[in-house]
C-alpha cells in the first residue's frame, strides 16, 4: 500500500453520549508497524456537545475534524472524500456508536493485503446493549436490521460474502473505487428526519452491480452501542418503517418491476396486509409478547414500503 494506508471516516450528529466511549477505544488502538492512518470525524451540524469532544480530542493518529452543514450522513461522508484530505488505500466507515478493538487497524491492513482480489471488507458487529433486552423482542423483529449485527445464523461467515450484507458500522473499500467516482447517495440515509434507510447498502448495491467482490471476517469485531431508546417500540416501529421504505428504493434501482394491482397509487396485496396487520396489533398491543414485537415490526415495514411506493410513483410506472 502507498504512503497513507488506511483512513478511517466517521460521520456524526449528536453523538455526545456515545462519543466518549468511542474516543476511548480510538486512544487505545495500537498503531501498526510502517503503517500510516489518519482519522477523519465531519460533524454534521450537531446541537450538542460533539464539537467541543471532538476539538478537544488527541490521539496518536492524524486525526481531522470537519463541518458539514447540511443535513445528511451521507452528506457528509461525501464532504470527508471531497474533503482534499490525503485518503488510505482503505478507507474504513464507521460511525459514532462503535467501539473499536486494539487491533483494528492491523487486522483491517491484514485483510486488505491477503485479499488483493477483494475490493469490500466488513467485520463483525457486536450489539453492546444498555441491558438484557427482551428475548420476546429480539425473536419478533428483524434484530440484524434494527441493531446492525451479523450472526453467524444469517450468513455472517468467514469469506466471500454478499455485498449488501455488510453493515454500516463496520465495513471498509478500497480508494481506487472513489478515485473512479463513486459517492454516497445523499438522497438516503440519516438525515434528521423519517429518512430512507440503508445509506450503506445503497453504495453496496452499486458495486455488487459493477462485480466488486466484498470478504467477510468474522474477528474483526466491534461493538454497536445501543442506547435505551433503541427497546422501545416507538424506535422499533420507525427503524422497520425506515426498512421498509429502503426496500423500495432498492428495488426502485435494481429497475425491478413492480406488475401488481394498484389502489390509489399503492400495491392492493400491500394495503390488505397492512389493514390485517394493524387490527392484530391493536389486539396483541397489551401483551409485549413476541408476536406482538413480530406484528408492530412487519406492520411497520409495510408501512414504509407503501409510503415509499406511492411517493416513487411505482404504481403508475
Amino acid at each position: 500500500m502507498s504512503h497513507m494506508d488506511i483512513s478511517l471516516i466517521i460521520a456524526t450528529y449528536n453523538g455526545e453520549t456515545t462519543l466518549p466511549q468511542q474516543l476511548d477505544s480510538i486512544q487505545r488502538l495500537q498503531v501498526p508497524e510502517s503503517a500510516s492512518i489518519n482519522i477523519i470525524f465531519v460533524d454534521n451540524n450537531s446541537s450538542d456537545k460533539t464539537s467541543e469532544l471532538l476539538t478537544s480530542f488527541n490521539c496518536e493518529f492524524e486525526f481531522h475534524y470537519l463541518h458539514e452543514k447540511k443535513p445528511g450522513k451521507n452528506v457528509a461522508l461525501n464532504t470527508a472524500l471531497n474533503s482534499g484530505i490525503e485518503l488510505g488505500q482503505l478507507i474504513i466507515f464507521s460511525d459514532d456508536d462503535v467501539i473499536y478493538p486494539e487491533f483494528y487497524f492491523e487486522r483491517y491492513l491484514t485483510l486488505a493485503r491477503d485479499h488483493t482480489d477483494f475490493s469490500i471488507f466488513g467485520g463483525k458487529v457486536i450489539a453492546k446493549w444498555p441491558s438484557e433486552p427482551r428475548p420476546e423482542m429480539l425473536n419478533g423483529i428483524d434484530a440484524v436490521v434494527a441493531f446492525a449485527t451479523t450472526p453467524e445464523s444469517a450468513g455472517y461467515s468467514a469469506g466471500e460474502i454478499d455485498p449488501i450484507k455488510l453493515h454500516g458500522p463496520n465495513m471498509a473499500v478500497r480508494k481506487t473505487l472513489f478515485e473512479q467516482g463513486l459517492r454516497f447517495n445523499e438522497d438516503i440515509g440519516p438525515n434528521g428526519g423519517n429518512y430512507v434507510m440503508g445509506s450503506e447498502t445503497d453504495i453496496l448495491y452499486r458495486l455488487k452491480a459493477k462485480q466488486c467482490k466484498a470478504y467477510f471476517c468474522p474477528e474483526l469485531s466491534v461493538q454497536h452501542i445501543i442506547r435505551p431508546v433503541q427497546f422501545t417500540p416507538k424506535w422499533l416501529a420507525s427503524r422497520a418503517y425506515k426498512a421498509g421504505r429502503s426496500l423500495v428504493n432498492h428495488h426502485s434501482n435494481q429497475q425491478q418491476q413492480n406488475n401488481v394491482s394498484i389502489l390509489f397509487g399503492y400495491p392492493r396485496w400491500a394495503v390488505a396486509r397492512y389493514a390485517q396487520l394493524t387490527i392484530k396489533l391493536w389486539a396483541h398491543s397489551w401483551s409485549k409478547s413476541e408476536n406482538y414485537y413480530r406484528l408492530l415490526w412487519t406492520r411497520n415495514h409495510i408501512r414504509g414500503y407503501l409510503f415509499e411506493f406511492k411517493e416513487q410513483g411505482q404504481g403508475s410506472k
